[in-house]
């Protein structure tokens, strides 16, 4: 048997507008039925099912507003489209934010508008048989894992996993709710053959699409002069017209991959790190100028937190599982991904990318962004720049941001990547990072109600314990300088010589020869508690002088070793809160480790 005859019902109070809405449907294979006014819509629908509701806003006795209100409240809701002549961006991102399914400006191209429906309707119906064969609950995207969803979570093998993975994520592009008119504009933009009026146009065709990119306009990053920009067309030029299809895709992709609310995850944190690594590329990029690098870095940099989302959606209990393990035993998140899944969430998120048939070129490097530096060496070129640069942007980014998960992995690009990538000051980077992720920090997607947050935007409050810090690293750059001070601790910068004499001390000794440190501390004397980083094959010769803490590491085994050896600053019992006292990261800090300890994530709990 076929499926069922889609029927649509048409409320307008103009006849000739039904007319030209209901013979465009129809064409389609709609089957129609019109209503003047939303009392009378009521009636149509107390009849018999509807696919879909394309109404009008303003009518006599009762209007569209509360007709689109009325419906979004019920069990197994059609899709409501609302076509309109108010033409204000504040009533349709109300009504996006509400639920409304599309919300259509006139003058309407019906045919067009047609076809957007056929594919909505056709999208909510695969959605509907996706939950039914895959015995989930009834928001398509509250996750689809195995088992009845009353009993214990099954994990099943790595290889079997794998393809759940793939199979879920298959259902998963053709349910979640990203905009078509995003993906025109991601493809008008990387074409020749479309200028900035015509990608304006595509854009017009989605409301929620036409707020977010006039508010990215007028943030102070693409427009420091304040002056305000109305028109879409301005917006794409302000903006740049390849960057506009990247934005584009980035942002409706961002929206519809948090429409589930996950309770471990931040979303405001997500879009901010999104954000602050984009503009990292593209500080990377301007510096190596056009080269075949170039391709895929910005998008793979802005999409990367995205791929969690997805892959937490697929499994919000078994990730919310790996989640807890993590900031139990201190372990990174990517790693348990391999296990459990044999895939990270980079991964996921160009699998992802793919299905909607975004170029592979241009999303590769998320395939590998989780793999470490050493194994990047492998890639063939310019797939292995392209992954470093993305790496580094996201690293960056993240700095930047200064906000940390618990089970982020710290890993920091060596010098001989820093100087294949030619990328100049870093300092400056981040500078300018910094400074232009605040000025576009502005806009970002509206949090989903339910999330409870600080806003991470606000300026971190002084650190209230404090460290003695040696850099006896051999790299370029010191990263490490540039995190410990999120766990609220200050570091105070010391010279190779005075480590004997002082009491705590951190030192950073990634790429340093043994005998550097061994000059100037004598392990047989009590000279305090010293913690070393170093690298992941360089912990044994260090052992003898403190704790060892080798990178690639979690956040949250440096952050507990530095806490555990950080000394109160002075007079910070007597200050209060707003006094500039600051807490310090709050992560379980666990036993106290012995001298001579290599910190070390736990290792992964058996699968069962």
């Amino acid at each position: 048997m076929g499926q069922d005859p889609y029927r649509a019902l048409v409320v307008d109070d103009e006849a000739t507008v039904r007319h030209l809405a209901v013979r465009a449907l129809t064409q389609r294979g709609f089957s129609c039925e019109t209503a003047e006014d939303g009392a009378v819509a009521l009636e149509r629908l107390e009849a018999g099912p509807f696919d879909v509701v394309v109404t009008d806003l303003r009518m006599p006795r009762r209007h569209g507003h509360a007709l689109a209100v009325d419906l979004l409240g019920r069990d197994n809701r059609p899709a409501v489209v609302v076509v309109t002549g108010v033409a204000e961006p504040k009533l349709a991102n109300d009504l996006i934010i509400r639920g409304v399914d599309d919300v259509v400006f006139k003058p309407v191209d019906y045919s067009f508008l047609a076809l957007k429906i056929k594919m909505l309707v056709d999208r909510r119906r695969e959605a509907r048989k996706s939950q039914s064969d895959l015995g989930t609950q009834a928001n398509p995207l509250a996750g689809v894992e195995t088992g009845d969803g009353n009993g214990p979570v099954t994990i099943v093998e790595n290889d079997s996993k794998n393809v759940d993975v793939n199979c879920k994520l298959a259902h998963l592009s053709k349910v979640l709710p990203v905009s078509q008119a995003a993906f025109d504009v991601f493809g008008m933009a990387n074409s020749n053959d479309y200028d900035s009026q015509q990608i304006a146009a595509a854009i017009a065709r989605d409301p929620s699409l036409s707020v977010d990119v006039l508010r990215l306009a007028n943030s102070s990053f693409y427009n420091p002069s304040g002056d305000k920009v109305v028109d879409l067309e301005k917006a794409v030029v302000r903006i740049g017209q390849k960057r506009i299809g990247e934005l584009a895709l980035a942002t409706s992709a961002l929206a519809a991959l948090t429409h589930n609310v996950l309770p471990w995850m931040s979303v405001s944190l997500a879009w901010r790190r999104s954000v602050a690594a984009g503009v990292a590329a593209d500080l990377l990029l301007a510096q190596r100028g056009h080269s075949e690098a170039q391709a895929g870095v910005f998008l793979s940099s802005i999409m990367h937190p995205l791929g969690r989302i997805a892959l937490g959606t697929l499994y919000p209990r078994e990730y919310g599982m790996m989640v807890e393990t993590c900031n139990k035993d201190g372990g990174t998140l990517v790693e348990l991904e391999r296990s459990r899944y044999s895939v990270t969430h980079g991964e996921v998120m160009s699998r992802l990318l793919e299905t909607w048939n975004i170029p592979v070129a241009v999303h590769e490097p998320l395939r590998h962004v989780a793999d470490t530096f050493p194994s990047l060496r492998t890639l063939p070129e310019p797939l292995r720049t392209q992954t470093e640069l993305t790496k580094l942007a996201i690293t960056i980014g993240w700095i930047t941001v200064d906000k940390w998960e618990s089970w982020d992995r710290l890993e920091f690009p060596p010098s001989p990547v820093l100087q294949r990538l030619a990328t100049g000051s870093l300092s400056d980077i981040i500078r300018e990072t910094k400074r232009d992720t605040e000025r576009i920090i502005d806009f970002q997607i509206p949090a989903p109600a339910r999330e409870e947050e600080t806003d991470a935007t606000q300026k971190s409050e002084a650190a209230s314990r404090e460290l003695a810090y040696c850099n006896l690293s051999s790299e370029p750059f010191d990263f490490l300088a540039e995190v410990v001070p999120s766990m609220g601790i200050n570091l105070r910068t010391v010279g190779a010589d005075a480590l004997g004499s002082e009491s705590h001390a951190l030192i950073n000794c990634v790429s340093a020869p043994p005998g550097k440190l061994a000059a100037h501390l004598d392990h047989r004397a009590g000279q305090g508690a010293k913690l070393i980083v170093a690298g992941p094959d360089d912990t044994e010769p260090y052992t003898q002088y403190g704790e060892v803490v080798p990178l690639p590491s979690s956040y949250a085994t440096l952050c507990q070793a530095s806490l555990r050896i950080a000394a109160p600053l002075p007079g910070d019992g007597h200050r209060g809160p707003g006094e500039g006292h600051r807490e310090p990261a709050r992560l379980p800090l666990g036993d106290p480790r012995p001298a001579g300890s290599v910190l070390r994530p736990s290792r992964l709990p058996p699968q069962r």
